[in-house]
């Protein structure tokens, strides 16, 4: 497992100086709403990725749903903190740092300086397209606008490695790429030895049909299909497998053999089902790497938290998959520390601090001490 042991994150998002110590196999991250818990995770998959120009702009857009009109260049800049007079300037500078032990790289640093392009060029959008799902093509009609200003941005990620520890020089690596507001941006395809295996599921990445489609045709190549329909039986005794399934040959779906419902679409045994699959899928694809889960609870009906959060611990285990999850749930809290019981050193709890709380210190929780916090003196951890 590539495990990262601590992280330190500098000034990403709303999180200005946040410390995560002795991390486990299993990190559940609480508190408050907006209290940095899905930045968090956010930091984790650059840190895994450090220098993935699509990974920052994933990041960048994945809030946001799929008909937002927010240029992915304001997108980019927002990951990093602004104060209000850094708003309005086009010259904007800032800087991400993120340092972690237990992988190859132990610094990540991601940098943004604004830039003003050439004032004649036309854009290749209307008012009513959006750049960020509109194709380049021949049909695509140029706005007779001219902008005056162009704005756009040079972002430059570095990562510093343990190659070169045991002599006394770390070795930096860099990656560089421009972004503008009205270009689309096209991956060089630029290599990246220092990634690990890391995926993101959000709180609604379980209805991506496409997605669970081609992670689980994977699976059945890779002979992992075993785990994912062990996990959905926990949802749902009823189901006996699963299968990809294409009508047209072009778009797929799966589908589920099921005693009562027969053989039909996994969407029409609802979205309990569908968030456990699309966990089990994501978590057997990044083998010896990293699963970031936002708002675990989601879609999971509390009366079947317990068995899912055992298999997860087991599954992620197996898989040697180092986990991260948020939640805002009481019962998915009392669910995760009943099963951690068994298991002491696989689990860790982080309490982020409130934005109006008068320390900025994470607090975390581990073995007899998170069980005597949550169930012995009633303390509620979210």
């Amino acid at each position: 497992m590539n495990k990262i042991e601590s992280l330190y994150i500098l000034n990403f998002r709303q999180l200005k100086d946040l410390r995560l110590q002795n991390l486990k196999p299993f990190n559940l991250l609480v508190g408050e709403n907006s209290s940095g818990k899905t930045s968090v995770l956010e930091a984790i998959s650059l840190f895994c990725r450090p220098l993935d120009a699509l990974e920052l702009l994933n990041v960048a857009r994945r809030r946001e749903v799929k008909s937002s009109r927010e240029r992915l260049l304001d997108g980019v800049r927002w990951l990093f903190p602004q104060h209000a007079a850094a708003v309005s300037d086009p010259y904007f500078q800032g800087n991400i740092t993120i340092t972690g032990n237990g992988l190859h790289h132990t610094k990540v640093s991601i940098e943004f300086q604004g830039l003003i392009g050439d004032a004649s060029k036309q854009s290749l959008f209307s008012d009513d397209e959006d750049p960020d799902t509109v194709e380049n093509s021949p049909t695509t009609t140029v706005s007779p606008e001219v902008y005056e200003t162009r704005r756009g941005a040079e972002i430059r990620m570095s990562c510093t490695t343990l190659q070169r520890l045991l002599t006394g020089e770390l070795e930096v690596k860099t990656a560089n790429f421009e972004l503008w507001e009205d270009e689309r941006y096209v991956n060089r395809g630029i290599g990246d030895s220092s990634a690990i295996p890391v995926v993101t599921l959000s709180p609604v990445a379980h209805r991506v049909e496409l997605l669970q489609s081609r992670q689980l045709s994977e699976a059945t190549l890779r002979g992992d299909k075993f785990s994912v329909v062990q996990a959905i039986q926990l949802i749902d005794p009823q189901i006996d497998g699963l299968e990809v399934v294409s009508r047209s040959g072009m778009a797929s779906a799966v589908w589920v053999h099921h005693a009562t419902a027969g053989f039909s679409p996994i969407s029409n045994l609802g979205d309990g089902t569908r968030r456990v699959l699309s966990i089990a899928l994501a978590l057997q694809s990044v083998k010896g790497g990293v699963l970031l889960i936002d708002e675990v609870e989601t879609a999971i009906h509390k009366d079947a938290f317990s068995k899912f959060f055992s298999w997860l611990l087991q599954a992620g285990e197996f898989f040697r998959v180092q986990i991260f999850a948020t939640t805002h749930s009481l019962e998915a809290i009392d669910a995760i520390l009943s099963v951690s019981l068994k298991q002491p050193d696989q689990l860790v709890a982080f309490q982020l601090p409130d934005r109006d709380s008068k320390t900025k210190e994470v607090k975390r929780f581990s073995g007899d001490i998170l069980e005597s916090l949550r169930f012995d003196q009633g303390i509620d951890v979210r």
